[in-house]
């Protein structure tokens, strides 16, 4: 096997400052981009993607087996429930769009944390919190699909933490994805290195991406986590993500049957949320707060990323204007695969 690197083989300057056609409408911008994008695929295009995709509404309830620091854990009995979880969500909210809102905004990945909620026995997405319900999620994301044939999504579908009637609950959830999406899906057997006309012309518009591989191995129409290289810093400064990051996609090996996710997002330590706590703290008081320091580093280092070949770039509160400096990224000259 090849070891692959990446180098640039263009002079450029100011990526992100490069303005994209000024038609570009952001809903259909793979559609637009045909003429760039239709010889590629997936794995060789610049995707926005939104963390934690469904936090734009969250309940004032917990799902089961969510992790929250043991501080907040204490104070969710000493406040009855509603205190603490309005400081939770202040930290679990990654996003201020709803998924139709995302997908219009040019968003292509979308990463939904799912459990079982015993109280309606459906299933609803979470992150700490409850959010919207798996049905209208996915009620969204079809009636997006409807109206733009031509734009190819990414579904990660992780956290899966309470599946209280076991692999039934994951076959149950399995069939709700089969149910809306149909012939829609790309299978297996199709894998990840079509070019994007040949989806186009088989009508494909979804990769499913199920993070438990024996559940995902019964099924030719999901992928496995395999099929993603997302590795997550877990820093909760702005210097110490950018350095992990890098020295991460230093290490980047291109692989056409692989997707590849920078995760831009920050997360907070225990020590943060506490210290956010304290009347007058200084720090970060949110992950919109967060999300905000990121972003304004973004132009550079987009620049930068552009280096080391497509990825898909997730990031919290995420926007059309971030997700069209991603998209554009797919309309410079691509990095060159030297063995």
């Amino acid at each position: 096997m090849f070891k692959a690197v990446f180098m640039i083989v263009s002079l450029w300057i100011g990526v992100v400052s490069a303005n994209p056609p000024p038609s570009l409408d952001m809903s259909r911008w793979m559609e637009h981009l045909a003429d760039t994008i239709q010889d590629r695929s997936l794995t060789e295009l610049f995707l926005p993607g939104s963390h934690d995709s469904a936090t734009y509404k969250l309940e004032h309830k917990f799902g089961k087996n969510q992790d929250i620091t043991s501080k907040l854990n204490t104070l969710r009995y000493a406040l009855l429930g509603f205190g603490v979880t309005k400081v939770v969500q202040t930290w679990s909210q990654a996003q201020n769009r709803s998924i139709i809102q995302q997908l219009e905004d040019g968003v292509r990945y979308l990463d939904l944390r799912i459990i079982y909620r015993d109280s309606k026995k459906q299933f609803y997405t979470v992150h700490g919190l409850y959010g919207p319900s798996l049905k209208d999620v996915l009620s969204q994301i079809n009636q997006f699909l409807h109206h733009h044939p031509q734009e190819i999504i990414v579904i990660q579908v992780g956290d899966l933490r309470y599946m209280p009637h076991g692999d039934n609950d994951h076959h149950a959830l399995i069939a709700k994805f089969k149910e809306a999406f149909g012939n829609r899906l790309i299978s297996k057997s199709d894998g990840l290195a079509l070019p994007i006309k040949t989806l186009w012309g088989h009508e494909k518009q979804v990769v499913l991406i199920y993070k438990k591989d024996d559940i995902a191995a019964a099924y030719n129409e999901i992928f496995p986590r395999k099929s993603l290289d997302d590795y997550w810093a877990n820093a909760d400064n702005v210097s110490t993500l950018k350095i992990k990051l890098d020295a991460h996609l230093k290490g980047r090996q291109f692989n056409p049957h692989q997707l590849y996710v920078i995760q831009s997002q920050m997360t907070p330590a225990t020590n943060t949320i506490t210290a956010s706590l304290k009347p007058f703290s200084k720090g970060y008081k949110s992950l919109h707060q967060m999300a905000a320091a990121v972003q304004k580093e973004f132009p550079q280092w987009l620049n930068e990323w552009h280096a080391y070949g497509p990825a898909i770039v997730l990031v919290d509160f995420i926007n059309k204007d971030i997700a069209r400096q991603i998209v554009q990224l797919n309309m410079l000259q691509q990095p060159a695969r030297i063995a």
